[in-house]
């Protein structure tokens, strides 16, 4: 769903830049350059997935292997009081 709103923002900028210097006084360029720092979230929101999954490095001494993983805070090994 962030892909195609991605998608829907990139083909929609020139309007919804539009709407912007109606709304808020900005000059065109200023509004473009609006839509442009919005898109780098949106983009950046897209690649949540790839960042927040674990990883594993192999010899990284001798015979020393690294895994990291993520879980949610809360989720494994806390016990209540």
């Amino acid at each position: 769903m962030i892909f195609a709103f991605r998608e829907l923002l990139n083909s929609r900028k020139a309007e919804l830049a539009e709407l912007i210097t109606a709304e808020h006084g900005k000059v065109f360029s200023d509004a473009m350059g609006e839509i442009a720092r919005g898109q780098e979230v949106v983009e950046f929101a897209c690649g949540m997935g790839h960042l927040l999954k674990g990883g594993h490095s192999s010899e990284v001494s001798t015979g020393v292997d690294v895994h990291s993983r993520r879980d949610p805070l809360g989720s494994w090994g806390h016990q209540s009081l």
